[in-house]
């Protein structure tokens, strides 16, 4: 019984430890685009589809992302939601974070 514990909270911590980053996007441009995204310090590149709102997902080991662009770089929390304008991105913060 108690290895059985004990494996089920291993396992529940491990599936804790990798996190994702998952936001709400609105491309208010006519083009799609390939963003570079920081997370846990690699680059990731990620596609906005034009001029259409969706929800995407940045795997990773974290909960927050940077993304690089020619406005600078930009902090995005999971459950956050963003607006992309001029290829700029203006991030509205989700009430679930814990600021």
């Amino acid at each position: 019984m108690k290895k059985l514990v004990l494996s089920a909270t291993l396992l529940l911590a491990t599936c804790a430890a990798f996190g994702n980053v998952v936001i709400n996007y609105e491309n208010k441009d006519d083009r799609g685009y390939f963003m570079k995204v920081k997370i846990d310090g690699a680059y990731k590149e990620v596609k906005i589809e034009s001029g259409s709102r969706a929800y995407i997902t940045i795997q990773g080991g974290n909960s927050s992302c940077y993304f690089v662009t020619s406005c600078g770089e930009v902090e995005v929390n999971t459950g956050d939601i963003i607006t992309i304008k001029d290829r700029c991105i203006t991030v509205y913060k989700s009430l679930q974070q814990n600021y």
